[in-house]
């Protein structure tokens, strides 16, 4: 059960001749929430063309709710006045971004009502706040940044309490859009270099992409064949990271920014150089662990989630890409200085 309201300024969709991108705010009137719309206020200052839907979810009333001294009625009526006060304060802070959108409300579960709606309304993304407990605990408690992340077939994007925000301004398209694409061996980096490619070509960003390998022990040094190092240190193994995703870039005509990096913790090194950079958004794919096997086994993303001062994107879905194309020749490739971080074999 959905209903729909639209602002005044929600029947401008597109910013300039540019399909808009469409992204789903998920409103429950709590900080993070503000704060994930606060972040989409501050996309309309770069030259990205975007629209946004904000969406609040009801969960269904409960028997418990309801009894002599409150009604049914009267609780619906209280629930009701929350949803509209949420939606209309992120609909102002979105209206004053100069951020073309529509407001929903809907009763259901909110991990599916959200992944339902995403797929219905056609979104590229879907945005949401985290409320920043830790991996073990939002495993054990529940979190619907992680379920949703789990359940996810659109790519999926996380603003921590610890994402920078500005105050919102009337668009002016001048700053371009600064994505990082972290990359590694699982295939949903490749789905994840798709997505970003799709921002930074609609928005004439500046996309930057970054592999992590570990560092050599004073064991492995000794025990590693001649070859195996020679290969390490040509970056061997970064380059064959980097292959596929260059070649998504080259055939869309974007310019790549290539770093490499070794160190044993990934996840700080990804957040370390997302904030030297001043990248509005981390790009990842995300092995689709459940919250436990992350907390437990160990998880980059989560790791990301945690530490990173920036926006994270992270993308489990299956698409279609397009990096079988034959890559043409004569387009921008910037190769950058290598961003080491404990480097040293020792």
């Amino acid at each position: 059960d959905c209903s729909m309201t639209m602002p005044s300024n929600s029947s401008t969709p597109t910013q300039g001749s540019t399909q808009a991108i469409h992204f789903l705010l998920a409103v429950d009137g709590s900080e993070p929430s503000t704060r994930a719309a606060q972040w989409l206020a501050t996309l309309a200052q770069t030259q990205l063309s975007l629209r946004c839907t904000a969406l609040y979810v009801q969960h269904p009333l409960m028997a418990g709710e309801v009894s002599t001294l409150a009604p049914a009625y009267i609780t619906l009526d209280q629930r009701e006045q929350e949803a509209a006060l949420a939606l209309t304060q992120i609909s102002a802070l979105l209206e004053s971004a100069g951020v073309a959108h529509t407001t929903h409300t809907c009763i259901g579960d909110a991990v599916d009502t959200l992944l339902s709606q995403a797929q219905i309304l056609g979104a590229d993304a879907l945005v949401l706040g985290r409320r920043g407990q830790g991996a073990l605990r939002a495993a054990l408690l529940g979190s619907v940044s992680s379920k949703v992340v789990q359940g996810a077939q659109l790519p999926v994007i996380v603003v921590g309490e610890n994402t920078p925000v500005t105050a919102p301004a009337v668009q002016d398209g001048n700053r371009p859009l600064k994505v990082l694409l972290a990359l590694d061996d699982c295939p949903n980096a490749l789905r994840a270099a798709d997505f970003a490619a799709k921002l930074v070509k609609q928005s004439e960003g500046e996309l930057h992409a970054v592999h992590v390998r570990p560092t050599f022990t004073l064991i492995e040094t000794l025990l590693s064949t001649r070859q195996h190092l020679l290969d390490y240190w040509a970056d061997r193994d970064s380059n064959a990271s980097l292959a596929a995703p260059r070649k998504i870039m080259q055939t869309r005509g974007i310019e790549i920014h290539e770093h490499v990096s070794s160190s044993d913790e990934p996840d700080q090194t990804i957040g370390q150089l997302a904030t030297e950079l001043a990248c509005d958004l981390v790009v990842m794919g995300t092995r689709g662990l459940n919250p436990v096997s992350a907390s437990i086994m160990g998880s980059v993303s989560q790791g990301v989630l945690a530490q990173a001062n920036v926006a994270v994107a992270l993308v489990k879905f299956g698409m279609t890409l397009t990096s079988s194309a034959r890559v043409p020749t004569g387009l921008p490739l910037v190769r950058c200085s290598p961003y080491v971080a404990n480097r040293s074999l020792f």
